[in-house]
């Protein structure tokens, strides 16, 4: 399970919620002019634009579970499972399969318009990475500095959504979260006054947060992460967005043992990320490591280039021990 938003329509970013470790995840820069060899054809893509985000790579090929290009589009797999559908082969459409989905948006696309627009010729179909690595039921949310979209391709095929509150999480279908929003119409962070009793005292702030929901099912997170955001406030230089995009996070995080999944795993946050539209900076941290950590795309230099640059993830605590007099 997972979480994702957009933030002030300049930052971007997710927590990867799963019930196992993922020791090969990586930090990957992919150049522009890389190219890739289609699954389903003998066609190749090639990267129009610089790609910065986090997955792992197989055979020097970058999985990415999200990612973010030279022109601030942002895009973002979250656990779908029970929904998402792939399709066969047509031969009459675009044949992308899912863990292509990312890199052939990110590498061809500068903004949602154009997503929205090459979307009209894709069919997700339904072919594997590999044996040993299957396909995810995913859906995807993918965002810019205009706006926010959800991806899903289900057996009705693929839909778009509009996605006014830039947060995504999982199950069920985008439109059931737009529509429960409905019945938390009362949240506010502004203390209400007893309106039918003036013998009545408000006895702690944050009465009008009564019935915000507090569990960790996709439902639940869709609705915290969403007030926690809209409600949020932080002033405009970077350093202090950023540091309020992670809080925002921190209110849908999982923590170990708190939800066991399947098999009796426990399920947790293992990363935390965010990006800047401004900056082209991947912030992360771990669940091992509260430190942010930061990468600027700004700062490699990825011309005649045809490598992918991958940087390990900082799993190890890092903490700050004050020095004393002793």
């Amino acid at each position: 399970m997972c979480t994702a938003i957009s933030y002030k329509d300049k930052f971007f970013g997710r927590n990867l919620d799963l019930e196992f470790e993922l020791p090969f995840s990586k930090l990957i820069i992919v150049p522009k002019k890389y190219f890739i060899q289609y699954k389903a054809s003998n066609q190749v893509l090639e990267i129009k634009y610089d790609l910065i985000g986090m997955g792992m790579v197989v055979d020097n090929y970058p999985l990415y579970y999200d990612a973010m290009n030279e022109k601030g589009l942002f895009m973002a797999g979250l656990n779908f499972e029970g929904y998402a559908k792939y399709f066969s082969i047509n031969p009459k459409k675009k044949n992308i399969c899912p863990f292509e989905f990312i890199l052939y948006i990110l590498g061809k696309c500068k903004d949602v318009n154009e997503v929205k627009e090459a979307l009209k010729n894709i069919n997700l179909v339904d072919i594997n990475f590999s044996d040993s690595i299957k396909n995810t039921p995913l859906h995807w949310m993918v965002s810019d500095k205009n706006s926010s979209i959800v991806i899903e391709s289900t057996k009705k095929g693929i839909k778009i959504y509009d996605n006014v509150y830039g947060v995504l999480t999982n199950n069920p279908e985008f439109p059931y979260h737009l529509e429960n929003m409905n019945n938390y119409i009362n949240l506010s962070p502004n203390i209400k006054r007893p309106l039918f009793n003036d013998q009545l005292s408000i006895i702690s702030n944050g009465l009008a947060t009564t019935g915000l929901p507090g569990g960790l099912s996709s439902i639940d997170r869709f609705v915290r992460a969403t007030y926690t955001k809209l409600t949020s406030f932080s002033s405009d230089n970077e350093i202090d967005n950023v540091n309020q995009f992670f809080h925002i996070l921190n209110s849908v995080s999982q923590v170990k043992g708190t939800v066991i999944g399947h098999e009796k795993r426990y399920e947790l946050t293992i990363y935390s990320n965010c990006y800047s539209f401004d900056t082209l900076t991947c912030y992360y941290k771990t669940y091992t490591n509260n430190r942010i950590n930061a990468l600027c795309l700004k700062d490699i230099n990825t011309n005649n280039s045809n490598q992918l640059l991958i940087f390990d993830l900082n799993q190890k605590e890092d903490i700050n021990y004050l020095k004393t007099n002793k």
